[in-house]
């Protein structure tokens, strides 16, 4: 498990570079935390 945990963390440099550049050609993907489903509050449940 240990094992999966470190590749996964390790992974976190390419989902950010990712999500930059797919937000950089199509930005409304990175709105859904604006929706007007319940205020965008289910987003702070994330947290």
């Amino acid at each position: 498990m240990k094992r999966f945990t470190d590749w996964f963390n390790n992974l976190y440099p390419v989902w950010l570079v990712s999500l930059a550049v797919i937000a950089f050609f199509k930005p409304s993907v990175m709105l859904w935390f604006d929706s007007d489903r319940a205020n965008g509050v289910w987003l702070w449940g994330l947290g």
